[in-house]
C-alpha cells in the first residue's frame, strides 16, 4: 500500500526561513510556501508515531536547525533550498525517556556544540547535544517525578541556565530552573524549585514564560508566566522572584486531585490578571509584543497582547490594561480586542509565531490559517461617519437611506430630504458632497436603488428622482401619485462597476397597490434629460401582482427571444412574468408562481446565471429562512417551467440577504448572524468578512470587492462604515470536518462524489484528485445529531442519510448546474424524523425495477437502536411501511438486503429475494424472512411482519462492519469485523424453498487480526481462478483481497481464497499480506475508491476516515 494523500489534524507548526512553513500532519512533515500557497516538499518522519512538535533554531536563517518530535521519538530535520526546490532530509532517530512536551535551543556559544533542553511528561529534563555529524546525543540530567504534566515550557535564561514551567493534570503549576556545568564533555546539573502552587480549577493545558522584553512592560518585571486551563480562564503570574523554594522537585510534590491545597500556597506568585474566555477548554496562550514601530524607549504595555487558542477552534486576542488596585482584585485586566474563527468544528491543535508576529494555526479540520497580528491590530475598526459630512447645520438631520454608485461612492438621502454623495479614499477616509438641497418628496421617508453610475430615490409623494454620478444631475423621471414602497434597479453590467450600462431596468412598487411598474430607461437619456421627462422612460409596463404579494426582490433576464422578469415576495414566493411582447396598455399577469420557495420568509435577492451555449439557465434566490436556492430552466421558455435543483442552508443566518460574485468569479452570499454581518464564499466554503453591526434590523448597503468589500449601516441613528481590502487570514489548505467522521459513501457514478458525515451533524460533498486533494463542493446542514450512515443510489442521483432522533433524509443530486456544477436538494425527510430518541444505526436502500428511472421507487430497510427492523417504500416524497419486526434486546448495527444481479428489486414484492441479514451488538448474525407480497405504490399497502428464523454467533461482542459477496455456486460470503478485534468469514448457503429458507451458517474467525476493535472492511478485488491452471475442468476458486481498519490505527491487507467445491468454510484460506500505520485516529471505517480503468467492483484505493481522512493506493 502506498500513501497518497490525507486531510488530518495539524499537530505542530514552525516557520523556517522567511516564507516556508513546516507543518506536522500525521507522521509527515510538509513544507508550504506561505505566499504562493503551494506544497514544496513532504517527508515521513516517524513510522507509526504522529509528529507533536517542531522546533526551529532561527526562523530568519536558511541554515536553521530543525528538531522534530512525537511521543518519545526525536530526530533532526535538515531543510535545504536548491533554487526553487526544497529538500528535506532526516538524521538518525533518537528516543527520550518519556513523552516529550517541549524543547528549546540554548543560546549559541562559540566553539561549542548546540544544545537543546527537553522537558517530558513526568517533569524530567534532558539535554540534547548536536555533534559535528549533526547527530543528537541525549543526556537525562533531571529524572522525572510522579506528577503527570499536561503542559510545559522551557526557556533559556543564559547559555548555562534554563527556566521551566510545568502544568499538571490537577491544576498545579511548578516553576523550577537548572544550572548546567560541563567538565571534559560531561554535563552536570543543579536544579531547584521556585514555585509550586494551585493555579487553576482544572487541568493546566498551556503555559508560557515571557521574554524579558514582554515582562518589562508590566512595570519592569523580570519574568511573567501565562497559563490557561479547562476552567476556561487565562491567568498571568509574576514569577520575577527566582529565589529557591526547595532544592529538589520531589520536595515540591503535592497531594494529587482537584481541591487539594497545602500550606505552601502562601508562597504562590502574584496573579497579575485573570480573564475568562472561549466556549470550552483553552489549549494554549502566547505573548505578542508588537515592536514594528520601534523607538529608542522600551515597549510599553499598550504594545503587548496575549492570544489564546481553544477547543472551540477560535483565537481570542487580549490586551492587558492597568487597573486601580483599590477597586480591582488584580493589578491588570485583560480586555478582549479581537476574535477569529478560522477553523471549522473543534480544536486548534498547533500554533507558531514568527519574529514578525505572523501567527499560523493548525486545526482538527486539517486546515492551516495564517494571520499577521500587526496588520490585524491596525485593521480599521468600524468607523462612525462624522455628522459634519451631512453638510448642514441641523443637529436633527441624519442619514436615511443609501446605495452604491461605484466601489467607493454612495448616494445617501437625509431625513430633511437632501441628497449627499460620500466617497472613500483608500478605504480609510470619507469625503462628502451635497448634490441636492431639500426635496419635499424625499423629506421624512425615502427609498433608494442604484446601478453603476446611476442612483434612484423616491418618497411619500410618489415621485421618482434619478441621479447621474458622472454629471451630478438630478431629475424627476416618474410621478405615480402614491407613496413608493420600494425601488429595484438592474442593468446589463450590474456587477461591473467600471462599465456604464446602456439600459437600466427600474421596478417601482407602491404602498397598498396590487401592481408594480416596470420601467426601462436608456442610460444616455437619463444622463442628458432636461426638465421634459417624457423621453426618459422608454418603456413602462404594469405588472399585476399575485394576491398578498409584497415585492422584496427583483431580477430580469433574456431567455432566447423572451424577456423575463422575476419578483420575490415577503411570503417566500417567486413570480415570473414574460414581458417580451406587451404593449403596456394592460397589466401583465404572472406566467408561473413558485410558492414557499423560502418557506414563509422573505425572498431577499434574485440573480440569473447561465449559459447561452447549452441554453441552461439558473435563477438563484436567497431568503430569510437561512437558505439559498437555484431553479433551473432551459430556453426558449414557453410556460417558464422551472425545477428546483439546489437549496441548502448556510453556516450563518437565518437572514441571508444577498448574492453576487467576487472579482475572482466566486459565488458570494451575505447576510446576518446574530449581531454580525457576514460575507461567505460558496466556492471556497469560507467566511470572507465579518462585521459587528448590531444585527439585521437596520438600513444597510454592501458592495463586494476583492478580499472583502465596503459595508455601510445605521445603528442608533448613526451611520457607520467598514471597508475591507485584505482577508483577515489566509488558508494554506482547505479544511474538512472539525469533528470525527462517522460515515462515508462514495458514488459509483461517472463522477465519484464523496459524501462524508460527521459528529458535527454536517454532510460534506467532495471530489478528490491527486493533484488538488479533497475539494469540498457543498455542506449539507439538516441533521441535528451526528451522522450514522450514508448511502448513494446506484446512479449517484440520490443520497440517503441517517442519524439520531430517527432522522432520515433523502437528498436529490443534480449535475451540470451552471456556476454550481452540483446541485443538492433535500427531497424528503422520513415522517418520523425528530420524533423519538432512537438512532437509525444502519440502512440498505435499493431501487425497484419497474418504476421510471427519473422518478424511482426505493425499498429502504432500516435498523434501529431499539432492536427493530423496518422496510419502507419511498417514492417522490411518499413513504409507506412495508414490513417490520423485532430482534431481541440488542441494538442492531448492520443490515444487508442483497439485491439480485441487476442491482434492483421489483416494487410489487412478488419475488424471492435473498433473506435479510442483520448484525447486532451481541455478536450474532440473524437471518430474517423475506418480504411478504405487497404493492409498494398503493397509498395503503399491506404491512407484513419480519421474523428472524436463525441466529449465528460470529463474534464475541458487537459487530461493527458487515459485507456480503455472492459466489458462483449460489452461496454468499459474509465478511464481518467486530469489537473483539477479530475478522470473521461466514459462508451462507440458501435453499430455494421460499421466503423462510433454511440456511446453514459457519464462521471462520481470525482472532487478534488487529490490536483493537476493527471498525471497517472493504473488498478491493474479487476474481475466479482455476485451482489447476493446466486443466480447464479443474474446480474454480474465488480469490479476494480485502482491507481492514481498526482503532489501533493500522491498515491491513488480507488475501482470502475460497474453494467453493468444499462445504461451508472448510475451503476458506486467509493470508495476512501487509500492514501500514494510518494517521487517522479513532478510525470509523474504510471505503473503496475506483480509478477510471478499473472494472466495476474492483477498487485500487481506499479512503480511511475517522478524525480526518486518508487515501491509500493498493
Amino acid at each position: 500500500m502506498q500513501h497518497e494523500h490525507h486531510r488530518v489534524p495539524v499537530t505542530a507548526l514552525g516557520f523556517w526561513h522567511q516564507d516556508v512553513l513546516l507543518a506536522a500532519e500525521g507522521t509527515f512533515i510538509k513544507a508550504y510556501d506561505v505566499k504562493k500557497k503551494i506544497l514544496l516538499a513532504k517527508v515521513e518522519v516517524f513510522n507509526g508515531q504522529a509528529v507533536h512538535g517542531i522546533l526551529v533554531s532561527d526562523e530568519r536563517r536558511e541554515d536553521s536547525q530543525v528538531i522534530v518530535w512525537g511521543g518519545r521519538l526525536l530526530r533532526q530535520l535538515r531543510a535545504r533550498l536548491s533554487g526553487t526546490t526544497l529538500e528535506l532530509d532526516l538524521d538518525p532517530l533518537k528516543k527520550a525517556d518519556d513523552w516529550i512536551l517541549d524543547a528549546a535551543f540554548a543560546p549559541v556559544q562559540a566553539e561549542k556544540a548546540p544544545k537543546i533542553a527537553i522537558v517530558t511528561a513526568h517533569n524530567s529534563l534532558s539535554i540534547g547535544t548536536l555533534d559535528d555529524a549533526l547527530d543528537i546525543k541525549l543526556d537525562l540530567l533531571v529524572p522525572g517525578s510522579n506528577c503527570i504534566l499536561y503542559a510545559a515550557d522551557v526557556t533559556w535564561l543564559s547559555a548555562d541556565e534554563c527556566l521551566i514551567a510545568s502544568g499538571t493534570a490537577f491544576g498545579d503549576i511548578m516553576v523550577w530552573s537548572c544550572n548546567l556545568t560541563e567538565d571534559g564533555g560531561i554535563l552536570s546539573v543543579k536544579h531547584g524549585t521556585h514555585y509550586t502552587f494551585s493555579a487553576h480549577d482544572g487541568s493546566v493545558f498551556g503555559v508560557q514564560i515571557s521574554s524579558k522584553a514582554v515582562a518589562s512592560t508590566f512595570e519592569g518585571r523580570m519574568h511573567v508566566l501565562a497559563s490557561c486551563s479547562d476552567d476556561r480562564t487565562i491567568r498571568l503570574w509574576d514569577i520575577s522572584d527566582l529565589s529557591p523554594n526547595s532544592s529538589t522537585l520531589a520536595e515540591g510534590q503535592r497531594e494529587t486531585g482537584f481541591g487539594s491545597h497545602r500550606d505552601g500556597d502562601e508562597h504562590a506568585p502574584q496573579c497579575l490578571a485573570k480573564a475568562m474566555g472561549h466556549g470550552s477548554r483553552i489549549w494554549t496562550a502566547r505573548f505578542l509584543l508588537d515592536e514594528t514601530n520601534k523607538r529608542s524607549a522600551p515597549a510599553g504595555i499598550d504594545e503587548l497582547s496575549i492570544v489564546s487558542f481553544g477547543e472551540d477552534a477560535s483565537c481570542i486576542f487580549w490586551t492587558p490594561e492597568p487597573t486601580r488596585p483599590s477597586i480591582e482584585q488584580y493589578p491588570y485586566v485583560l480586555r478582549q480586542t479581537h476574535m477569529q474563527k478560522s477553523h471549522t468544528g473543534k480544536n486548534i491543535w498547533s500554533v507558531t509565531i514568527d519574529p514578525s508576529l505572523r501567527i499560523a494555526t493548525g486545526g482538527a479540520d486539517g486546515s492551516i490559517a495564517i494571520r499577521s497580528w500587526p496588520k490585524l491590530r491596525r485593521a480599521d475598526r468600524p468607523s462612525e461617519v462624522d455628522r459634519k459630512l451631512l453638510l448642514c447645520g441641523q443637529e436633527s438631520d441624519s442619514f436615511r437611506t443609501f446605495a452604491f454608485l461605484s466601489h467607493n461612492s454612495i448616494l445617501a438621502t437625509t431625513d430633511s430630504g437632501r441628497l449627499v454623495t460620500l466617497q472613500s479614499h483608500g478605504g480609510v477616509q470619507l469625503d462628502s458632497k451635497e448634490v441636492s438641497s431639500t426635496i419635499d418628496g424625499l423629506r421624512g421617508y425615502s427609498t433608494m436603488a442604484s446601478v453603476p453610475g446611476y442612483g434612484f430615490a423616491a418618497g411619500n409623494q410618489g415621485d421618482v428622482y434619478s441621479y447621474v454620478h458622472r454629471t451630478g444631475r438630478i431629475t424627476k423621471i416618474l410621478s405615480t401619485g402614491r407613496k413608493i414602497a420600494s425601488l429595484f434597479a438592474d442593468s446589463e453590467h450590474a456587477e461591473h462597476l467600471d462599465q456604464s450600462p446602456e439600459w437600466i431596468g427600474l421596478l417601482v412598487t407602491q404602498v397598498n397597490s396590487d401592481s408594480a411598474l416596470l420601467c426601462t430607461l436608456l442610460s444616455n437619456s437619463v444622463a442628458v434629460v432636461t426638465d421634459d421627462q417624457s423621453d426618459t422612460v422608454t418603456r413602462q409596463i404594469e405588472l399585476a401582482l399575485p394576491e398578498n404579494f409584497v415585492v422584496t426582490s427583483y431580477a430580469r433576464t433574456t431567455l432566447g427571444l423572451a424577456s423575463v422578469v422575476v419578483l420575490g415576495s415577503r411570503n417566500g414566493s417567486i413570480a415570473m412574468f414574460d414581458v417580451s411582447s406587451t404593449t403596456g396598455a394592460v397589466p401583465i399577469t404572472h406566467t408561473s408562481l413558485l410558492t414557499s420557495v423560502h418557506g414563509k420568509e422573505a425572498v431577499t435577492s434574485l440573480k440569473f446565471a447561465g449559459s447561452s451555449v447549452n441554453s441552461r439557465h439558473v435563477l438563484f434566490s436567497t431568503g430569510r429562512d437561512g437558505t439559498y436556492a437555484a431553479h433551473a430552466f432551459q430556453s426558449p421558455v414557453e410556460k417558464l417551467q422551472t425545477q428546483l435543483v439546489h437549496q441548502l442552508s448556510l453556516p450563518f443566518g437565518p437572514n441571508i440577504e444577498g448574492i453576487g460574485h467576487s472579482p475572482a468569479g466566486h459565488i458570494w452570499l451575505w447576510g446576518f448572524r446574530s449581531k454580525q454581518f457576514v460575507v461567505f464564499d460558496i466556492t471556497s466554503q469560507q467566511e470572507v468578512m465579518t462585521v459587528e453591526c448590531g444585527g439585521a434590523h437596520r438600513t444597510w448597503a454592501f458592495q463586494p470587492l476583492e478580499n472583502g468589500g465596503t459595508f455601510f449601516w445605521i445603528k442608533a441613528s448613526k451611520l457607520y462604515w467598514k471597508s475591507q481590502i485584505e482577508l483577515p487570514f489566509q488558508t494554506l489548505n482547505a479544511g474538512g470536518h472539525g469533528r470525527e467522521i462517522k460515515a462515508v459513501a462514495v458514488s459509483r457514478a461517472s463522477q465519484q462524489l464523496i459524501a462524508t458525515g460527521a459528529e458535527d451533524t454536517n454532510i460534506k460533498l467532495s471530489t478528490y484528485n491527486k493533484r488538488q486533494g479533497f475539494q469540498t463542493l457543498h455542506t449539507l446542514q439538516k441533521h441535528n445529531t451526528g451522522i450514522q450512515h450514508l448511502q448513494w443510489s446506484p446512479d449517484g442521483l440520490h443520497l440517503f442519510s441517517s442519524g439520531g432522533f430517527e432522522e432520515f433524509y433523502v437528498w436529490k443530486i443534480a449535475l451540470g448546474v451552471p456556476e454550481l456544477g452540483i446541485g443538492v436538494v433535500c427531497q424528503s425527510a422520513h415522517p418520523n424524523s425528530g420524533r423519538s430518541d432512537l438512532r437509525i444505526t444502519h440502512f440498505s436502500a435499493h431501487p425497484t425495477t419497474d418504476t421510471p428511472v427519473e422518478s424511482p421507487t426505493f425499498h429502504i430497510t432500516m435498523t434501529y437502536s431499539d432492536s427493530m427492523l423496518r422496510t419502507w417504500s419511498y417514492h417522490d416524497r411518499n413513504w409507506a411501511l412495508l414490513s417490520q419486526g423485532s430482534y431481541l434486546t440488542s441494538c442492531l448495527t448492520q443490515v444487508l438486503s442483497p439485491p439480485p444481479a441487476s442491482g434492483a428489486v421489483p416494487s410489487n414484492g412478488d419475488h424471492n429475494p435473498a433473506p435479510l441479514i442483520t448484525a447486532s451488538t451481541d455478536g450474532y448474525l440473524a437471518i430474517w424472512s423475506a418480504l411478504a407480497s405487497t404493492d409498494a405504490l398503493l397509498s395503503t399497502p399491506a404491512e407484513s411482519e419480519f421474523k428472524w428464523h436463525q441466529r449465528h454467533k460470529a463474534h464475541q461482542n458487537s459487530i461493527l462492519s458487515l459485507t456480503a459477496l455472492p459466489l458462483p455456486d449460489g452461496t454468499t460470503l459474509l465478511l464481518s469485523t467486530g469489537d473483539d478485534n477479530a475478522l470473521g468469514i461466514t459462508r451462507l448457503q440458501i435453499s430455494d424453498t421460499g421466503s423462510r429458507s433454511e440456511a446453514g451458517l459457519r464462521t471462520l474467525l481470525v482472532p487478534n487480526a488487529h490490536a483493537a476493535a476493527i471498525t471497517g472492511l472493504v473488498v478491493l478485488s474479487h476474481k475466479s481462478v482455476l485451482s489447476d491452471p493446466t486443466s480447464m475442468h479443474s474446480p474454480a476458486k474465488e480469490e479476494l483481497v480485502i482491507c481492514t481498519t481498526s482503532l489501533d490505527q493500522r491498515l491491513k491487507l488480507w488475501r482470502v481464497k475460497v474453494d467453493i467445491s468444499k462445504e461451508g468454510v472448510d475451503g476458506v484460506d486467509v493470508r495476512f499480506v501487509g500492514s501500514r500505520f494510518s494517521a487517522v485516529a479513532d478510525c470509523a471505517g474504510v471505503e473503496g475508491l475506483r480509478a477510471g480503468s478499473k472494472k466495476d467492483g474492483d477498487v485500487d484505493g481506499v479512503l480511511v476516515f475517522g478524525v480526518g481522512m486518508e487515501i491509500w493506493r493498493v
